[in-house]
């Protein structure tokens, strides 16, 4: 944060919103870029931090604006000109913290300015004078501020005698009465100095803690290293912590969180006290969501148990979890393979994905089935669709309605239909047929009469298009008053909100600015 609702953000990137920014930008209070704010580092930057009138940078870069600066330096909080590059530093810093009148640094480097350190140094923010007398160790991925003058030290090396995670005192010292025994690497930490005494969120590559079995995440007393005995196993490596208020945001290539939470994106939230909600555990990923309308949600994906906190429930890649967190045992359509795609319509529940029965009776992709039973709908007959369907999108929210439907089918029951159709009620094919020349990956309801799809394509209603169009719900035709400015790259989801008129689209797509996601008026072209 830049002490103004905004940030300041650092990494690989090399464009903002398309404008040129590399590794490093402010973004203001109302998500502009800060057009003033300029240091142009030539490499990644690993970290930052903000300090009364400046910000440190730290990681590859050995310039600033074209001038040397080595690794780390301070540049204006306003215009992002250096204010110090005095520290040269000869090899990547991953992590710096503040200590008072000093920072510490943590990374690959082998000296600092003349002065041999391994991994570990603390030099003066003002003169960058090194501190001869500083803990060095090796395999440093983050150092953080114990705030009494001290710090943490986590990493691959060992620091004092300690493994993979010290805690140093503010005289240099490594503290011997602090012990955490993780058994890898610790990849970033986070202090939650709220409780007392303060919490220390470790993340990384680790499995035990003190010969406990803890995957991957640990709270710990931050005074002792004593583990807090929070089951905050994720399923495979964190990479990144932060806290903000409450919330400790954990990143890195999992799939599985808590004692058993299944998330998908990579990311969770969960409170400063340590505390993540147990259940329901998902033996596969979740690949649609929606919400029941009595507080609960039904979700679709590619598995076949649940367990909430009294059962373990077969469920085959469908099922429905009550407002309480637990599997609603009636609930069961059982379609034999993936699902993608969900809408809850006054008719019923519609599915899609790659499934080709549910409920062991034929059903092309596509079904209708009863929400609060699961049991298929006879009344919508097959559509018999040949390939996988993505999306849904109704003429109707309250009642009876057509359905359109997008994905990488071409035909309906032998009738050609490539990669977007519309349903009656009833499932009979519509003579609707728009016919974008590739896969459909998100389709919306917009204002008035207006559809909109998204996909890889680039012609839709015999018109050149990259990727996105606003279609009439009734003929199909494209509407000429709305351009997204996409110039190439897929489009893989799309969000339209009615209160406002806006739409958000996301995906790997590239246009004039706001590469990959992107926000639009829906009431003017864009």
């Amino acid at each position: 944060p830049d002490g103004a609702n905004g940030w300041y953000i650092g990494g690989s990137f090399t464009t903002v919103g398309g404008v040129s920014r590399p590794y490093a930008a402010r973004i203001l209070a109302n998500g502009s870029l800060d057009t003033n704010w300029l240091p142009q580092p030539n490499g990644q930057v690993y970290d930052l931090i903000v300090d009364t009138d400046r910000i440190y940078l730290s990681g590859d870069f050995t310039t600033i604006t074209g001038v040397s600066a080595n690794r780390l330096v301070a540049v204006d909080k306003n215009s992002g000109a250096i204010v110090s590059n005095i520290f040269n530093v000869n090899n990547s810093v991953y992590s710096i913290t503040k200590l008072g009148a000093n920072l510490a640094l943590g990374g690959l480097f082998s000296s600092v300015g003349s002065f041999k350190s391994t991994s570990l140094a603390r030099v003066s923010k003002s003169s960058g004078a090194y501190d001869a007398s500083f803990l060095t160790g090796t395999g440093v991925n983050k150092v953080l501020s114990a705030n009494n003058g001290g710090y943490y030290v986590g990493g691959s090396g060992t620091y004092g005698g300690k493994a993979y995670l010290a805690h140093i005192l503010s005289s240099g010292a490594v503290d011997s009465s602090f012990t955490a025994n993780l058994n890898a690497t610790v990849n970033d930490l986070a202090l939650d100095t709220s409780t007392t005494p303060p919490t220390l969120f470790a993340g990384g590559n680790f499995t035990t803690v003190n010969s406990v079995a803890r995957y991957y995440l640990v709270a710990l007393d931050g005074s002792s290293g004593a583990d807090l005995n929070k089951d905050l196993r994720v399923s495979s490596t964190v990479s990144g912590l932060a806290l903000n208020n409450a919330n400790l945001y954990v990143g890195g290539p999992f799939t599985q969180a808590g004692a058993s939470i299944q998330r998908t994106g990579g990311s969770i939230a969960a409170t400063a006290d340590a505390t993540i909600s147990a259940y329901p555990l998902i033996n596969g990923p979740v690949y649609s969501s929606i919400a029941d309308g009595a507080g609960g949600w039904y979700i679709g994906g590619s598995f076949t148990k649940i367990t909430d906190s009294t059962n373990t429930y077969t469920r085959s890649n469908m099922a429905r979890i009550s407002a309480n967190g637990t599997v609603d045992a009636t609930f069961n359509p059982t379609p034999n393979n993936t699902v993608t795609a969900l809408l809850l319509h006054a008719d019923g529940l519609y599915l899609g994905g790659s499934f080709t029965t549910v409920g062991g009776v034929s059903r092309g992709y596509m079904a209708r089935v009863d929400a609060a039973s699961g049991s298929l709908d006879t009344a919508f007959v097959n559509p018999a669709l040949n390939s996988t369907v993505y999306s849904f999108a109704t003429t109707n929210s309250a009642s009876s309605a057509d359905v359109f439907v997008g994905g990488g089918f071409t035909t309906s029951s032998g009738i050609s239909r490539p990669y977007l159709a519309k349903f009656s009620s009833l499932g009979v094919l519509a003579a609707w047929n728009p016919a974008p020349n590739a896969i459909i990956y998100s389709i919306a309801r917009g204002p008035g009469t207006k559809l909109f799809v998204a996909g890889n394509f680039s012609n839709v209603s015999g018109v050149a298009l990259r990727n996105f169009a606003a279609l009439d719900i009734g003929d199909g035709s494209r509407d000429p008053n709305f351009s997204s400015g996409i110039t190439a790259g897929t489009v893989y989801s799309m969000l339209y909100d009615p209160s406002d008129g806006t739409l958000a689209l996301a995906g790997g797509f590239t246009r004039t600015s706001h590469n990959g996601i992107a926000v639009y008026s829906t009431t003017a072209s864009s």
